[in-house]
């Protein structure tokens, strides 16, 4: 029975498949064969013209239209103008860097009181003081903030009565000199404080004192000499104040010393010292 089912089923399945077979349309002929072709591009949609009433091409038919506006629309407001510069004002003055400031060039003149000091060695030793008159002057120019190099000359004049042991007095004028260089410094060269410091070449003459220009015989036999020259010093220290831009005017507190030797009937020595107080008039 079963071979007998499975021969039916087969036999049913090839009828169907004939069936469908002859029921498909027959193929269609193949193409004839055409020349090379350039290949074509698909077509473009024209461009659709403007509405003359101012909406856009497709646009929706119930848009509303709004006419643009023209090229050169009117701007509401005037152009701003920027403000310029401010007009210029008075020119600050010019301020000297130099002025009231020791700088440059150096010029002092100084006068003053001096108490003379002064001790002779030679025929005997005798000795004596006086108060006297000093005269200085400076020239010199600045090599560094506040220092000063300058040459100076000073002279001194003083009458002092000699006196030896028990022996009477003698009167002696005394004229000192002393040619050298000396040194200035202000600590703030825009203030006045300043100290001076110098040496040199120091003279000493002697002569009586009733007779200051010529040699006196009792001054010269009581000190054995005349003249004398050697070897000084000076220091001081003072103030000024600035009456201009370049002149002051100041007080200082000098000290001098030499020590010199001169010749004349013996060899004498002499030694002074001179403690002064002096006014000062200054270029600097």
């Amino acid at each position: 029975m079963k071979p007998a089912r499975a021969l039916a089923a087969a036999t049913s399945t090839w009828l169907a498949v004939c069936s469908a077979r002859a029921q498909q349309p027959p193929p269609l002929p193949a193409p004839p064969p055409q020349a090379d072709v350039p290949p074509q591009l698909p077509p473009t949609t024209p461009q659709q013209p403007r509405p003359s009433d101012g909406r856009r091409a497709g646009a929706y038919p119930n848009y509303p239209v709004y006419p643009y506006p023209p090229y050169a629309y009117p701007y509401p407001y005037a152009p701003y103008a920027y403000p310029g510069p401010p007009p210029a004002g008075p020119s600050a003055p010019h301020e000297d860097s130099s002025a009231r400031r020791h700088d440059g060039f150096y010029f002092q003149l100084a006068s003053g009181l001096t108490h003379e000091r002064v001790s002779f060695d030679g025929k005997g030793s005798r000795s004596g003081a006086a108060t006297g008159g000093a005269v200085d002057l400076a020239f010199g120019g600045t090599v560094s903030r506040g220092l000063v190099i300058a040459g100076a000359v000073s002279f001194r004049s003083a009458t002092v009565e000699l006196e030896a042991g028990g022996a009477a007095a003698t009167p002696a004028a005394v004229r000192s000199s002393l040619i050298g260089l000396m040194l200035a410094y202000y600590p703030d060269p825009k203030r006045g404080l300043h100290f001076q410091a110098g040496a040199g070449f120091a003279t000493a003459h002697v002569s009586d004192g009733d007779d200051d220009y010529a040699p006196g015989a009792s001054a010269r036999d009581a000190v054995g000499a005349s003249d004398f020259d050697g070897f000084g010093v000076l220091a001081a220290v003072g103030h000024e104040w600035y009456i201009s831009d370049d002149w002051s005017v100041g007080l200082a507190a000098r000290v001098d010393a030499a020590w010199v030797q001169g010749q004349g009937t013996v060899d004498a020595t002499a030694r002074q010292l001179a403690p002064s107080a002096r006014f000062t008039l200054t270029f600097h």
